[in-house]
């Protein structure tokens, strides 16, 4: 049993020596992989992630500058404006005195005499009608006036704030019952981050703001003497 253990112990040392450099780099390798994989892959994944992060913060910073910009650009007075102009159009609730002032203003213009006028509910069947599922005010109007007079009418409307859609329209003789929607869109608050980009009008949306400033200038307007006559029912 001894000179078995002896043997194994002389083989054991007979190895060693012959091949002592070997084991002693592959302990080096050995050594040298275990110190890169637990020590130094991390430490360059990190880095790699940490440039990823340095890249995201410039970009936002870059947004930041850009928003910062195109802040400094705009003109306060002008926005106040178009605020005033795009909430003027569309409400932000059910505008009684605005749609009043509207058809007083049509009636002026187009001659026609307005008998009488009636707020109602919209029904389902009208919000199908409504643009981009927007909520509305339906009022129902009694109008004394011939046919070239309620195209003015509707005309002279159709360029008022608030924005209106006539759905339906009956002529009788001499009297037309005309039910139009008068549109509302109550303020969504923005859920934009801080560094989002902020968009700038396209030239479209200029245009639509220069058309509307014309109607909210008619809007203003004093209101003719002719209001219509009659009563509202609860909404």
């Amino acid at each position: 049993m001894k000179n078995k253990i002896n043997i194994d112990v002389e083989t054991v040392r007979l190895i060693y020596t012959k091949y002592r450099k070997h084991i002693t780099y592959g302990g080096i390798i050995a050594v040298s992989l275990i110190v890169f994989v637990f020590f130094v892959l991390p430490k360059i994944l990190s880095l790699s992630s940490i440039s990823e992060a340095r890249k995201l913060e410039i970009q936002k910073l870059q947004r930041l500058k850009k928003n910062l910009k195109t802040i400094n650009s705009q003109d306060g007075s002008l926005l106040d404006s178009q605020l005033q102009i795009v909430s003027s159009a569309l409400p932000q609730d059910k505008d009684f005195e605005g749609i009043i002032n509207a058809i007083s203003i049509a009636a002026g213009k187009s001659g026609a005499s307005l008998d009488d006028y009636d707020f109602a509910v919209g029904s389902i069947k009208d919000a199908a009608l409504s643009v981009g599922g927007y909520p509305f005010l339906t009022l129902v109007l009694s109008i004394r006036t011939n046919p070239t007079q309620l195209v003015e009418f509707l005309d002279s409307l159709a360029a008022t704030t608030p924005l209106s859609e006539v759905i339906n329209i009956k002529q009788s003789s001499a009297v037309a019952t005309v039910t139009i929607i008068f549109y509302y869109k109550p303020y969504v608050p923005s859920n934009a981050t801080d560094d989002a980009e902020l968009p700038n009008l396209s030239v479209k949306e200029k245009a639509l703001l220069d058309d509307m400033s014309k109607w909210s200038r008619t809007y203003s307007e004093p209101s003719f003497n002719e209001a219509p006559t009659g009563s509202s029912s609860a909404f």
